[in-house]
């Protein structure tokens, strides 16, 4: 055989090899990425979720048509005896958030009677526990809550138009409201902000629930319960309220 010939068939060889081994490295590039992105290999399907720019959110509220009050301020009323003086001043901090997220554009006025949104409260039964687990000299605490509904809102309208809304919000019974001892029923179990209070009124004002876990409006928000004594519980808790939410507000009442 030539050398002409020899060379001829070399080259073949190794260009063949060498498009088996780009195939094998493409083939490998590809399986790698689907198992990056891929939410069963990372174990958090929250860390899919897409989240809208601002103006791709309030594009959909209004392709939604989502209902609105058609004045300012909105008045309100607390039922103050039920929810005891912890509940209220969380109740009255979500209203000032609101409205200073806002730049005053959503203002507020208590009314005691005929008020646009009406707040009230109710205690669970039978949801905390606390057993003391002694061993010789030490004793270990354990503090457990179950998972239990934190408010709820029923809204009126007519047309897109909000007429009314009534508030729910629920805490712990056996504790001062309830029994006169300890701390809030509404303050076992929570980190402090009235992130539960902020939810509500907002869905009072005709946002929906969504899937972005860092949203005030998340569908799991508030129904989760969990050991008041684990450590880091309230780590990365806070919850803002969503900047297509502040914008929304403030073209809707500005």
């Amino acid at each position: 055989m030539s050398k002409k010939k020899i060379y001829w068939v070399f080259g073949i060889a190794f260009s063949a090899i060498l498009v088996i081994a780009l195939s094998a490295s493409l083939a490998f590039i590809s399986i790698s990425g689907r198992a990056i992105d891929s939410p069963e290999v990372q174990g958090n399907s929250q860390n899919q979720y897409s989240i809208p720019s601002v103006s791709e959110a309030r594009a959909q509220l209004v392709a939604n048509q989502k209902k609105a009050w058609d004045h300012m301020p909105i008045s309100y009323s607390i039922n103050r005896e039920a929810c005891g003086g912890y509940e209220s001043r969380q109740i009255e901090r979500a209203f000032n958030e609101i409205s200073s997220v806002t730049n005053g554009v959503v203002s507020f006025v208590e009314v005691e009677i005929d008020a646009d949104i009406s707040l009230d409260c109710s205690f669970v039964e039978n949801c905390y526990s606390l057993s003391v687990d002694i061993n010789g000299n030490s004793a270990t605490r354990t503090e457990s809550i179950c998972g239990y509904e934190r408010g709820k809102a029923t809204v009126s309208s007519s047309g897109n138009v909000i007429n009314s809304a009534k508030i729910e919000l629920y805490g712990l019974a056996g504790f001062a409201e309830t029994d006169g001892k300890g701390m809030s029923g509404f303050a076992v179990g929570r980190c402090g902000w009235p992130q539960t209070e902020v939810h509500e009124i907002l869905h009072a004002f005709g946002y929906r629930h969504n899937d972005n876990p860092n949203s005030i409006m998340y569908h799991k928000a508030e129904n989760v319960g969990y050991s008041i004594n684990k450590l880091g519980a309230c780590s990365n808790s806070i919850r803002s309220i969503d900047e297509y939410i502040i914008e929304d507000l403030i073209v809707t009442y500005g």
